[in-house]
C-alpha cells in the first residue's frame, strides 16, 4: 500500500511537471535559491512563496513585502512586466531586492523534476520548488 501511494504521488508530480513544461509556470512554488552577489545562494528556513496565475498572466510573491506583476510565456521564453511591491522594512531586504531583480531579468525557464529554474540566457537566477 505504501509503495502504491508513493507511486501515485510520483505519477502526479510527473504529470504536473509535464503539463507545466508545455504551458509555462503555473501554481504555487517555494523559492529555494536566488542569485545574489554573483552566486546562487540557498534560501533555508524560509517559506517564501511565488504564485503563478497563468490564466490571469499574474505572478505574486509573499516574502516580507508582497510583490508581483504580469508575465507572459512563449515556448521556453518568459517575460515579466514591472513588479510592484509594498515598502515595509524587512530583515531580509537584500534577498527581496535580489528576487525582484531576478524576475526583472529572467527571459527563459526550464524544469527539472519538481524544480523550476528562471534564467537569463543560461545563467540560473532563481530556483523554485513545487511544494509537496
Amino acid at each position: 500500500m505504501r509503495f502504491f501511494l508513493m507511486t501515485m504521488m510520483a505519477t502526479a508530480l510527473l504529470t504536473h511537471a509535464i503539463a507545466q513544461e508545455n504551458n509555462g509556470p503555473a501554481g504555487k512554488w517555494l523559492i529555494t535559491s536566488i542569485l545574489q552577489e554573483g552566486k546562487l545562494t540557498e534560501v533555508s528556513g524560509k517559506s517564501w512563496e511565488v504564485d503563478f496565475k497563468k490564466d490571469e498572466g499574474q505572478v505574486g510573491a509573499k516574502i516580507c513585502n508582497s510583490m508581483g506583476g504580469k508575465y507572459t510565456v512563449d515556448g521556453k521564453n518568459i517575460k515579466f512586466g514591472a513588479f510592484r511591491s509594498t515598502k515595509m522594512m524587512c530583515p531580509d531586504i537584500n534577498f527581496e531586492t535580489a528576487i525582484g531583480k531576478a524576475f526583472e531579468e529572467a527571459n527563459n525557464f526550464e524544469y527539472n523534476r519538481n524544480q523550476l529554474f528562471l534564467k537569463k540566457g543560461s545563467q540560473v537566477l532563481i530556483v523554485l520548488t513545487m511544494p509537496v
